[in-house]
């Protein structure tokens, strides 16, 4: 299974393999759908042991494939063992281009990663949905204007969009025991478990949450607005796709958890010129109450990525190799593009 290649459990496998063999070959097959009936993700991996040169010099040849028709002529990507040699995760991707590799070594040459015990969890014990309810009994309302009584508002993977959020549902508070329910109430970033895409947004309701990761002001030195559009933006989406591609859900779904969020490279804002993160904190508020798929929200986006882009380094070629990747389309790129070459 390619999960391992970046799964917590995985680790120490990882770096053993890392550390102590020459890598030869991963063969990723995890979008084939070979066995029918059963979701299997899985990578043919080819590992020799290590004479002669050094582990880190060794060349891993990579392969993705997506077509059983390329298997005959597909042209390996060579990566060095030593890029994937990095404490202490030891994370595996297949993910990697030539074209796209100098840009995620770029990204992780950025120092600033957010702290793992800063980002909690919701719920996540199993069967909590039986306490959830999308129905607004009298009790729940009253719940929500009055911030007591059973039941109490609730935010699930689903009720999030980048920037915005809101309560789906109700409940029952007298079934959960919960210790961190006083950070709940206050302003927190939050982030699905499952999603197509790395999405974030501050959530003001006080609401309680479901199998979502969040982040407070009090454990964070980074304005949470600022977060916002630095995980919501081109850029980290497509460090995030790269980086943690073996960990890819039918569907193109993607899961989140903190280990993962904590590998991302985030600038720490007390580095980032005033002016610069001014701007970011500006759009990060003007889009949280921007009317969804209209087009003020569309500009306001095209600018947020293309001051994240600025704030990363990346030129305006290097942005459009990324938003290539992603597949983004031509004219929000051309947009992008443009903005960039006005900083």
């Amino acid at each position: 299974s390619n999960k391992f290649l970046a799964a917590e459990y995985g680790r120490y496998l990882r770096q053993m393999l890392l550390d102590n063999y020459h890598v030869a070959e991963i063969i990723d097959i995890s979008t084939l759908k070979d066995f029918r009936g059963t979701a299997a993700y899985p990578v043919i991996i080819t590992v020799n042991n290590s004479t002669g040169r050094p582990v880190s010099e060794n060349q891993i040849s990579l392969i993705n494939l997506s077509c059983w028709d390329d298997a005959g002529n597909y042209e390996p990507v060579v990566v060095r063992q030593g890029f994937f040699q990095k404490p202490p995760e030891y994370l595996l991707t297949t993910e990697i281009t030539a074209e796209i590799l100098p840009l995620v070594n770029k990204l992780d040459a950025v120092k600033g990663r957010i702290s793992r015990r800063h980002i909690a969890c919701g719920l996540a014990e199993a069967g909590f949905g039986r306490w959830v309810t999308d129905k607004p009994y009298s009790s729940a309302v009253n719940a929500v204007k009055n911030e007591e009584g059973p039941y109490l508002p609730f935010i699930r993977a689903g009720d999030i969009t980048s920037y915005q959020a809101k309560p789906g549902a109700w409940i029952d508070s007298r079934k959960i025991k919960y210790a961190q329910m006083g950070k709940l109430k206050k302003p927190k970033l939050i982030i699905p478990g499952i999603a197509r895409r790395l999405t974030a947004a501050v959530d003001y309701s006080g609401s309680l949450l479901g199998r979502v990761y969040y982040i407070t002001y009090e454990n964070l030195f980074l304005n949470l607005r600022y977060l916002a559009v630095l995980l919501n933006s081109h850029l980290l989406n497509f460090y995030y796709r790269v980086i943690y591609w073996p960990v890819h859900l039918a569907g193109g779904y993607l899961r989140f958890n903190s280990g993962y969020l904590s590998g991302i490279p985030v600038h720490d804002i007390t580095d980032v010129p005033e002016d610069l993160a001014k701007n970011i904190i500006m759009l990060g508020k003007a889009l949280e109450t921007a009317v969804p798929r209209s087009r003020e929200q569309a500009d306001l986006r095209n600018r947020a990525d293309a001051a994240v882009f600025r704030l990363y380094g990346f030129s305006s070629a290097e942005a459009q190799t990324v938003m290539k990747y992603l597949q983004t389309p031509v004219d929000e790129m051309r947009r992008v593009i443009d903005l960039i070459d006005c900083y």
